[in-house]
């Protein structure tokens, strides 16, 4: 099992800044609303527009969502196992955990979709405030970070000094791994689902100051994660793709491998089964692909279950898989195929 460093449960409020403008301007967004609510436990700022918090009773987050949405003259649209809807003024969706992080901490994270820009503000015990904030120093990193408290605090870090984030991560392609530029938000979704996973990633911040954080290759999942950062360094010397750069991608993206339908069907029971026993949302990954296990609830002593299947081709292909779990008998309710793009897999719960 990857080790996956605990969040720590105790918060405090950070102070903010919002650049080019007066601290008493924004008091009442809803990123500044969230910040104050008792039901948050963090609060991640990704961009202006799209905030991440996390908080251990769903049902409390999506309570303070309903009542931001009011306080803000919304009307909640829709609201489906997590994902509401208000209006113009935000949506948000919960995000998948992986099992290593259902398994340490049990937080809930969701994504906040907001059309007019917020202010740069981040409630995290496990980094320094904003104004507090400086760059450790060069070599390996101290200090046993989450991965995505460590992306808060290297974008913070970027934001004070007026730089622009740039993420790569590792992406399969087929039978391919390949370093790929992502955006922010996609950034943080992988480093909160695999970004204690073995393959490497680097953070830069490309600026007037600007530095980069890299993760080194794991051969083992039971080793630490080696960080390191560097001042004065960027992306150059970096063999990667850039995410708008189909045509290199392309190549790749053709060498697919075929789903095996046998192993397939006795790895999807299987994991069924396991969701059901535990109760649990988790992902798991077979022959190169991701699987996104979803835990429905009960039905007359039956346990529901839902795993998505991902793939990435020049549009996303996701096939969603029903369960009906009885007596450790597993039985295929639907088996559904549909295109989605890459923003709704990022949103995909």
């Amino acid at each position: 099992m990857i080790k996956l460093f605990s969040i720590l449960s105790a918060v405090m409020l950070l102070s903010f800044s919002i650049p080019g403008a007066a601290r008493s301007e924004g008091t009442d967004t809803v990123r500044l609303k969230l910040l104050n609510s008792p039901a948050i436990n963090t609060l991640y700022s990704i961009d202006d527009h799209f905030t991440i918090v996390s908080g251990k009773d769903k049902a409390a987050v999506t309570d303070a969502l309903r009542a931001i949405c009011s306080d803000n003259s919304g009307t909640v649209a829709a609201e489906n196992d997590g994902t509401i809807k208000c209006g113009a003024v935000f949506e948000a969706e919960r995000l998948e955990r992986t099992e290593a992080a259902a398994g340490s901490s049990n937080e809930r994270f969701f994504l906040i979709k907001n059309n007019i820009p917020q202010p740069f503000v981040y409630r995290n015990s496990s980094i320094p405030s904003y104004d507090e904030l400086s760059a450790p120093p060069n070599g390996q990193i101290s200090g046993k970070y989450n991965i995505i408290d460590l992306f808060q605090y290297m974008s913070a870090l970027c934001k004070k000094d007026n730089g622009k984030p740039a993420i790569v991560v590792s992406k399969r392609y087929g039978r391919f791994v390949r370093l790929t530029q992502v955006g922010a938000v996609e950034g943080f979704n992988y480093f909160l689902s695999s970004g204690e996973e073995k393959e490497p990633w680097y953070f830069a911040c490309e600026g007037k100051q600007k530095f980069i954080v890299e993760k080194d290759y794991k051969y083992s999942s039971e080793e630490d994660n080696k960080l390191f950062f560097y001042q004065n360094r960027g992306l150059e010397g970096i063999d990667f793709v850039k995410g708008n750069d189909i045509g290199s991608m392309a190549g790749l993206i053709q060498e697919t491998i075929p789903v095996n339908e046998t192993v397939e069907k006795e790895f999807l029971n299987e994991m069924a089964l396991e969701i059901s026993n535990l109760k649990l949302d988790f992902v798991k990954t077979s022959a190169g692909s991701r699987y996104s296990g979803f835990y429905k609830g009960d039905k007359e002593g039956c346990g529901l279950v839902t795993i998505k299947h991902q793939n990435f081709g020049k549009e996303e292909l996701v096939r969603v898989f029903t369960y009906e779990v009885c007596s450790n008998n597993v039985a295929a309710v639907t088996d559904n195929t549909a295109f989605a793009s890459l923003l709704k897999y990022i949103f995909s719960l």
